[in-house]
């Protein structure tokens, strides 16, 4: 269903201009200053002990029931931790695979049989064939904008000279 008009608008607006992040003052993001935790075990026992708590557990088992894969909920967790500067890109990578297997230990500790680990694979291989279709498509229009570079331009004829009957002619 094609967006309206009025829609197409107000999501323009509330755009950011280009080049505004480069207005901004440095190390103003929660990501730029030193991570909370530099230390993986340290990250992981706050991770858990968040996942535990009361107020998540039941967002969480609701998300596994839901069918989410295991593999999208941690990756969501590490970047949410990353971008609030919990931790860096480097820590996330190390707790990667700890939090996924705390993960899947929680789904199976609670009953959940069919819980999602990965996504399927029908959907990661359309990914990749719309990947390797976009780039194909990519690298014709490329070829074929060098050759029209290539070719040897061919100066146009002037316009035959009226006499000065023209629009603007002279007085």
């Amino acid at each position: 269903m094609p967006l309206s008009q009025q829609t197409r608008q107000a999501i323009g607006f509330g755009a950011p201009i280009p080049g505004q992040s480069l207005t901004t003052p440095p190390k103003n993001m929660p990501f730029e200053q030193p991570a909370q935790f530099t230390d993986p075990e340290k990250a992981m026992e706050y991770l858990m002990g968040q996942l535990t708590s009361q107020q998540f557990m039941p967002q969480l088992l609701q998300m596994m029931e839901a069918k989410m894969p295991i593999e999208a909920i941690t990756r969501s967790l590490l970047f949410t931790g990353f971008a609030s500067g919990k931790w860096t890109v480097d820590t996330a990578m190390l707790i990667y695979k700890p939090l996924m297997l705390a993960l899947i230990a929680i789904a199976h500790r609670a009953g959940l049989k069919d819980a999602m680990i990965v996504m399927p694979k029908a959907v990661t291989d359309k990914k990749l064939a719309d990947l390797k279709n976009y780039m194909t498509a990519q690298e014709f229009k490329m070829h074929n904008s060098l050759q029209e570079m290539n070719q040897p331009t061919i100066a146009p004829e002037p316009p035959p000279q009226s006499g000065g009957q023209g629009f603007m002619r002279r007085a």
